[in-house]
């Protein structure tokens, strides 16, 4: 409608209406949504270390990527499948309620597919080529279901911690799986980490994005207080266990702690109190350091991190979540949830991984789309 055909009247309230300040929580989540953006260096900057490829080499692939999605989830996502008027089956005919300007509720859910697609694209390493690796993450994240029905449906995830952290984790497995080794006519399958600034700079970007990842649940209240405390001591118990557990100070190993400790509580960051986020830091960082590698070349340590991190944080999230309301204590139901856990995050291993090979290998067959880069210029970066 053209404004200027309006009565000045009307053209006051529309005024009006539009410049009035919005509620405290909506100003919160929209300050998330740019505390979040900081994912994309910092994960650029994080797994730089373990790998040969060029700094600028890896936030070009990281930006594109981001780049990509947003428009991906502009079109898709948000037009197609979540705008009030759509009748789309995408959301299985659900519709979005509440006083959230629906712009704001656009930027708070784009910020979850960009990283989660970043995550899974940092297994390419020097022996993957970027322009395939980016076709690859917009394909996935096509594809990409949070699993509203049946067992992920009886499961417990505050913050995304399954379809976020554990599918990106398995798909990292199945994406170094399908690349191999790196190095293979030169012996250098192990690359050490020998930019630890950049692992520093990239996990303090990533623990600060995190706090507002955690928070930012479309509401400001005493709750959020709680997960923004949770998420702090999780991250940093981690650190300080890091460092028994290898017995000296490594700023590597200070770095991995930060990302398992925020890896451990996305999942349940609101379900419980923060006395518990010490007592999981000391149980999971022990698990995940006595994992065996095996002969795929993780190189990011992304599997581990995100994948044997999130199957045990997933699977406890029912028995400590006396914090939720819904689960009390240690009774037959908490005994159900266990199982419900478990079955949600198998049910989403099964459909990650087999939809990402297939993925992988649809986009590998399309002729100049290979994603194994030649040893030629895997050894030039």
């Amino acid at each position: 409608m053209d404004i200027s055909s309006m009565p000045m009247e009307t053209r006051d309230v529309n005024l009006q209406a539009q410049t009035r300040p919005g509620p405290t929580g909506d100003m919160f989540v929209l300050m998330g949504c740019f505390g979040v953006l900081l994912i994309t260096p910092a994960i650029g900057f994080l797994y730089e270390g373990p790998k040969r490829k060029k700094l600028a080499d890896t936030f070009f692939q990281k930006y594109m990527t981001a780049n990509c999605v947003i428009v991906l989830w502009f079109l898709l996502g948000n037009s197609v499948g979540s705008t009030p008027g759509s009748e789309s089956k995408l959301i299985e005919g659900k519709t979005l309620e509440g006083a959230m300007p629906s712009v704001i509720n656009f930027c708070f859910e784009m910020f979850f597919p960009v990283p989660t697609a970043q995550l899974l694209l940092a297994s390419v390493g020097e022996r993957g080529r970027s322009l395939p690796s980016i076709i690859v993450g917009c394909i996935w994240v096509l594809l990409w279901n949070y699993g509203a029905n049946h067992w992920s449906n009886l499961g417990l995830d505050f913050a995304g911690g399954g379809p976020a952290r554990l599918a990106s984790g398995v798909t990292v497995l199945v994406y170094s799986w399908y690349l191999g080794r790196r190095g293979k006519e030169v012996g250098k399958d192990r690359i050490t980490n020998d930019e630890d600034n950049s692992s520093f700079i990239g996990a303090t970007l990533v623990c600060a994005a995190w706090l507002m990842f955690n928070a930012s649940t479309l509401a400001f209240n005493g709750r959020t207080c709680y997960i923004i405390l949770n998420t702090i001591l999780a991250f940093f118990a981690h650190s300080v266990i890091e460092r028994l557990l290898r017995r000296k100070f490594s700023l590597e190993s200070a770095c991995e702690g930060l990302v398992i400790g925020l890896l451990d509580i996305t999942p349940s960051c609101g379900c419980y109190w923060p006395w518990v986020a010490v007592i999981t830091s000391i149980f999971t960082t022990t698990i995940c350091r006595s994992v065996a590698r095996f002969g795929i070349d993780n190189h990011s340590l992304s599997f581990f991190l995100h994948g044997i991190c999130g199957i045990i944080v997933d699977s406890l999230v029912g028995p400590k979540s006396a914090f939720s309301g819904k689960i009390a204590d240690w009774t037959n139901e908490q005994c159900k949830q266990l199982v419900f856990q478990i079955g949600a995050w198998s049910s989403l291993l099964a459909w990650t991984g087999v939809v990402s090979l297939i993925t992988l290998f649809i986009v590998d067959n399309i002729p100049g789309m290979q994603l194994e880069a030649s040893t030629k210029n895997e050894e030039k970066v």
